[in-house]
This record gives C-alpha cells, structure tokens and sequence, in this order.
C-alpha cells in the first residue's frame, strides 16, 4: 500500500520552533484511503463444497455439475450428465466470465477457458489449480458445455449448454473497493467511473503495478486478484491494458 513521506511537514514544525516569526508550517501532502485489504493472506483457502451448475437444455441436456475445492485445487464433479446432441464422443467443459445470450450458438470469446472433458452418461471428475483464478473461481459467472462441429467453418466451438454457476461462497475479497486518490509518478492513467466510483483503469506508459494499486488504496495483489485471466498473465502492466477495479466484474 503506497503512503507519503510526512517528513516535509516535519521539518517545516521543527522550523518554526527555531525560528519563532516569518515561518508557517506546510500542509502535508494528501493521504490516499486506506486499503480494505492490508495482505496477501488476509483470507483463508477455499475448501469444501463451492457451488454447482445444473444443465437443464430444451434438447433434453440435463444434470449438473459441482464445484468444490481442497489442497488448493478446484475439483468439478458430475455422476449425470445426460447430453443427447453429444451422444458420441466426448464434450468440453467451458467457463464464461461473463452471461452468454441464449440464442448464442458458437463459444466465441478470446480467451476460452476450458475446465474439463466429460461423456454424455459416464460420471467424471476434473481437478484445476486455484491459482489459475488468483485462489478463487467465483468470476466464473456460467459452464458450458460444448463440442466441435465438423460442418461449420465459421465456428470452431458450438454451444450445446449452458448453466448459471449457483455459488455457495462469497468472492473472497468482497469488500475490496477502489478509491482514487488521483495520478501519481507510475499511474497516470486515465479512470473510468460509474455513480462516482472507479470501475476500470487504462494503463499508461511507465506504469506500475504497485503504483497503480496505491493510487486506489489497494496492494498488487488485490490488483492482480481483480484481473485473475490477464494475458499474458505475468505482473507487467501494458500500454493501453484496461484493469478492472471491481470484485463484480472480475
């Protein structure tokens, strides 16, 4: 969390002790807002059962699958996956961080995450690191099952599923809000902002992480805990890079 010297308006008192006129102590600089979050271990693992998707398709696709979390890795487990236009062959499993319209047809997105493989009627059980989502998969807003076509070559995944993931579990720093305490040295970038509070923020040139997360009160880690799926997802900021700064959206 950044912090500014007062060492200023130290020296500016001490003055004035010495030399009783003609001296008027100055104002210390601006304090940024606390951070909510002081480290990187303020919240336990994740453990136990997390929450579940149930598929309940118009073309009979049915079942669900549950999310849960131990050693530090996301298991997805399903004993009943019943998938009629996959019928042959194997599925995958997809997340989406964001709702999928339901006309939508073609998994098209720019990063795909694939969580898993799965046979219509045959029981499966996938594990993932916790890390790969920052310690906490709840920006995974739906699952989605999907095939290959072999027909169609302007889509290269189909949609055959989709289902909201009902979440047992709070996102793990939800009350993490950012509060701009305006540009400094390395985060200058410019802010976006709804009803009065940042949402998102566009990296500038000579930007860095740690700067940038002090000017909105938080630590690196809050930062990057925000933007779980940056690519590539090294702690480098990038010209132009829109960073999210809610837990809502991340």
């Amino acid at each position: 969390m950044g912090t500014f010297s007062k060492v200023r308006s130290t020296v500016a008192v001490a003055a004035c002790l010495l030399v009783v006129t003609g001296c008027t102590a100055q104002p210390a600089p601006p304090t940024p807002p606390p951070a909510t979050n002081t480290d990187d271990g303020f919240t336990s693992p994740l453990t136990g059962d997390l929450g579940v998707a149930t598929f309940t398709g118009s073309d009979g696709t049915t079942g669900a699958v549950q999310l849960s979390a131990a050693d530090g890795r996301l298991a997805l487990t399903s004993d009943e996956l019943v998938i009629p236009a996959a019928s042959s062959g194997s599925v995958a499993v997809m997340g989406a961080l964001d709702p999928i319209d339901a006309d939508i047809t073609c998994f098209d997105v720019d990063f795909p995450m694939r969580l898993a493989n799965a046979e219509s009627g045959k029981p499966y059980k996938a594990w993932r690191n916790l890390a790969e989502f920052r310690g906490d998969p709840t920006a995974i807003d739906q699952l989605v099952l999907t095939t290959r076509p072999q027909d169609d070559p302007d889509c290269s995944t189909r949609i055959l599923a989709i289902a909201d993931v009902q979440w047992n579990v709070q996102p793990q720093r939800n009350t993490l809000v950012a509060r701009d305490a305006g540009p400094r040295a390395a985060a200058r970038g410019e802010v976006s902002s709804t009803d009065g509070k940042p949402t998102s923020y566009a990296v500038a040139r000579n930007d860095l992480a740690e700067d940038v997360a002090a000017r909105f009160g938080m630590t690196a880690d809050d930062l990057f805990y925000l933007n779980p799926f940056r690519f590539p997802s090294d702690e480098i900021l990038r010209v132009g890079e829109d960073l999210n700064l809610t837990v809502a959206a991340r």
